[in-house]
């Protein structure tokens, strides 16, 4: 992320208090610019985490069901910029939302609607 900024010299020795004011404006600026990247970091590193869970419960169960696929999919999507992190964020006030009302998660739903079968399955 970068900030372009005009500055008016008023001399090679001098500046204005307007422009000391702009100049730690910005500074406070690129501070929390790299909160944002550290936050963005760390989303990284919790989506690598969800996605590497639900390929471990894959192979742990060795089968494939429809939540898994959903998880996956929903995962992917979170690492798009804007609108991916909106889908996976909606999502997951969604689960949450559903978890809460019916105690069961999407995924869960799904399952059943699929009658809980698996759609490939090494076992």
């Amino acid at each position: 992320m970068q900030f372009f900024y005009e500055a008016t010299v008023v001399s090679e020795t001098s500046a204005t208090f307007s422009n000391i004011s702009r100049i730690s404006k910005l500074r406070a600026l690129g501070r929390s610019a790299g909160v944002l990247d550290g936050l963005q970091a760390v989303g990284k590193v919790a989506n690598y985490a969800a996605l590497g869970v639900v390929a471990g419960k894959v192979l742990y169960n060795q089968e494939v069901k429809p939540s898994d696929i959903l998880d996956g999919v929903i995962g992917g999507a979170a690492f798009i910029p804007g609108w991916g992190w909106g889908v996976a964020g909606l999502y997951f006030i969604g689960d949450l939302a559903t978890k809460s009302i019916t105690g069961e998660s999407i995924g869960q739903h799904l399952n059943d609607y699929y009658g809980d079968k698996a759609i490939v399955s090494w076992k």
